[in-house]
């Protein structure tokens, strides 16, 4: 390819690059995008000589992107660049990052987007995919050029803000009718009197005292900041300079910020919002600035550390957050210490029209599943019902600010209102998706709803085991709301109309039992709740009813009476069930090596035990997740372990294992602790249709 070792082998000298000079249009460009804008030439000449696809080589563009933003100062182009990655960054800490670097070269590259040429902008970060971004390139002139106020203090903020509430608590007559109730207001509120005054107050109740207000949906951050000694929060892990990590003085603030039996009457008569944590201080903020009075906060509204209090208000949320007048989720936040009005460093430079040859350029607009992946949000288990209980929300994120509401969904990049069903690819995932599904879907896609949540909730972090069912209660509640004339019923995660469905879940991979140990002491096997926060779960498989499987009686471990069948529940240990049931591994089954029985053809993987056909056999593998068995002239049954220790476990003979089937696509896989008492190990959707022929119906207790 002597085209292309002539002009693009050379390594291009970084010294000099934010050397600037006035082009065509009289605008000031520097080296290092005129070394950009010979990728557009090259492209050309390329095509020209019948070759086909162009081969996306990056060039260099700055030394780092420190010295991207000073040549921003003069070069139009490097200003697109700037704002590009910047814009990119969900959180102040992250765009603080950004902009320290200094070792760390920029890059830019011609690809495909979408079916249009665009310019990839990468810091060479050892494949990191959050130091990059893509410029839009179009022949057109009218390409959008957006001016957002850098100081997040600028009266266009609120001002856009208050155009989004107005337009949809006005113009959006469904939109109100996704809040939970219209006369209750939470137990307590704080009440915002001056710019630097707070007051505690318990809320009146009935629809002639409904307040608007606003909720706080926030992270609080990585550490315990429990006031009282001898809390059951885990053990500290070692200090790794993670941003949510709290250091002593975030955890002195968080503390001194919440309210407690010790200082909730002297809140009663007001006190100073000045000691509260930054991100609480700036909703107040914002909330003021909008000429409402009330926010509610959990740890100011909620008594800490007191499980009375905590027990009431935690079932609660579908009212805190499902009232509201709107949620601001704090995106751009690691812990509750971090400011949310900080310089918005994208938006230092205006940026003008510029282009390359005949290519305007243009920065991309963030989609909402950009920003909310992006975000520490989406990390933490509790701020999920937070979110999905919202009929509006405000996200704030670190460079600009997004609304979501039933019928819409906007940003300050896009102003165009594009409706909720088009705004996301994924609609399943929007923030009212929830909502929607349960205030008019049918039975089974509020159900499928359902599943959505469990799948994100499962992979999100908890730092309190006990929090594991009162951080998705809010949920619960309104989903069985949603199906009270079904008389449905909770159970531990699960719901009796959709039970043997629901106890199909599968880990993508196995988790650590000692990860989380209390999860397993307090949550029964069978419920995907049980395993550790953070483990990622799917729910959603093929499901086909078998007439062999029956939920017979529901066991709860605790003699306290529950007036609230959610709280009720999560208190569920045990259940009884019929179904069929045999041995997992055929007698004689001999041991195989994972190499001796994968296949791999045309990318696709299989199993095969071909050469000892005639006799039974199995397999497993820890990094897959996998165990496979084989019955002579039978298809392999391929299942999954939900636990890690369990591999070594059944290698060893020590872990002996039944099936249940639980369908006609499903059987669980059982451990035998004492009679009929079993607890889950694992699941199998891949076994041959005729696997429990000749087996009859038996009842088992599932811990």
């Amino acid at each position: 390819m002597p085209f292309w070792n002539n002009l693009l082998t050379h390594d291009t000298p970084t010294r000099g690059l934010c050397h600037t000079e006035k082009d065509g249009d009289g605008q000031d460009k520097c080296k290092g995008c005129n070394g950009v804008q010979r990728l557009f030439k090259i492209k050309k000449e390329w095509e020209l000589q019948g070759n086909s696809k162009f081969p996306a080589k990056p060039e260099t563009l700055h030394s780092s992107f420190l010295e991207l933003a000073d040549c921003a100062k003069k070069c139009v182009t490097c200003r697109i660049f700037h704002r590009a990655l910047l814009l990119n960054q969900v959180t102040y800490r992250d765009a603080t990052s950004l902009e320290s670097d200094a070792s760390h070269e920029v890059y830019a590259k011609l690809v495909e987007e979408n079916g249009m040429i665009a310019l990839r902008i990468d810091v060479e970060t050892f494949g990191s995919t959050d130091w990059s971004a893509i410029v839009q390139c179009s022949d057109s002139k009218s390409v959008m050029t957006s001016k957002l106020p850098a100081n997040a203090y600028s009266p266009d903020i609120e001002a856009q803000l208050g155009k989004w509430l107005h337009n949809c608590v006005e113009s959006h007559w469904t939109c109100n009718a996704y809040s939970w109730s219209s006369d209750r207001n939470p137990t307590r509120l704080l009440h915002i009197l001056s710019d630097t005054q707070v007051q505690l107050i318990e809320s009146p109740q009935g629809h002639e005292n409904k307040l608007k207000y606003t909720a706080l949906s926030y992270c609080w951050g990585k550490g315990c900041t429990c006031i009282k000694t001898g809390c059951k929060c885990p053990k500290p892990e070692e200090k790794t300079g993670a941003y949510d990590e709290l250091n002593d003085e975030d955890k002195r603030v968080i503390r001194a910020g919440k309210t407690t039996r010790g200082n909730i009457f002297s809140r009663y008569g007001g006190f100073s919002s000045s000691g509260l944590p930054a991100t609480i201080r700036d909703a107040i903020v914002l909330t003021r600035r909008l000429q409402l009075e009330y926010i509610w906060i959990d740890s100011i509204c909620i008594i800490q550390e007191d499980e009375d209090d905590f027990r009431k208000e935690a079932i609660k949320m579908q009212e805190a957050y499902g009232n509201a007048i709107f949620t601001i989720c704090a995106s751009s936040s690691f812990k509750a210490t971090d400011s949310l009005l900080q310089e918005r460093k994208a938006w230092s430079y205006d940026v003008r029209p510029c282009r390359f040859g005949n290519q305007w350029l243009s920065n991309t607009d963030m989609t909402f599943a950009e920003m909310q992946a992006r975000s520490p949000l989406c990390a933490r288990a509790w701020t999920l019902q937070e979110e999905r209980l919202s009929p509006r929300i405000m996200f704030w994120a670190g460079q600009q600010m997004f609304w979501s509401c039933p019928e819409i969904q906007s940003n300050e990049m896009n102003l165009s209102h594009t409706s909720a069903k088009s705004a996301h690819s994924d609609t399943t995932n929007s923030p009212q998706s929830f909502l929607k599904s349960c205030t008019r879907g049918s039975e089974d896609a509020q159900h499928k709803a359902w599943q959505t949540i469990v799948e994100s909730y499962s992979a999100r972090r908890l730092t309190k085991p006990g929090d594991r069912f009162p951080a998705l209660s809010g949920l619960a509640t309104r989903y069985l709301e949603a199906n009270k004339n079904n008389s449905d019923e909770y159970i531990a995660g699960l719901w009796r109309q959709t039970f043997q469905e629901d106890l199909g879940w599968s880990v993508f991979r196995p988790a650590a039992r000692d990860a989380f140990p209390a999860l397993q002491n307090m949550t029964p096997s069978w419920s995907w709740a049980s395993l550790p926060g953070g483990t990622a779960t799917k729910v959603k498989h093929n499901y086909e009813n078998t007439p062999h499987f029956s939920l017979l009686k529901v066991e709860a471990n605790s003699s306290a009476k529950f007036t609230n069948p959610i709280a009720g529940g999560a208190e569920v240990k045990s259940i009884w069930v019929r179904g069929r049931m045999r041995e997992f591994l055929a007698k004689g089954s001999m041991s195989r090596r994972w190499d001796e029985v994968i296949r791999n053809k045309e990318g696709q993987e299989g199993y095969s035990f071909d050469d000892h056909i005639e006799r039974a056999g199995w397999s497993s593998d820890l990094q897959a997740g996998l165990v496979v068995t084989y019955e002579p002239r039978r298809d392999v049954v391929i299942s999954r372990l939900d636990y890690r220790q369990d591999f070594d476990r059944l290698q060893g003979g020590e872990l002996q294992i039944r099936c249940l089937e639980i369908s006609k696509s499903a059987m669980l896989l059982l451990e035998r602790l004492n009679g009929s008492n079993y607890r889950r190990v694992g699941i199998s959707h891949k076994y041959w249709p005729r696997f429990f022929d000749g087996t009859l119906p038996v009842d088992v207790r599932l811990w």
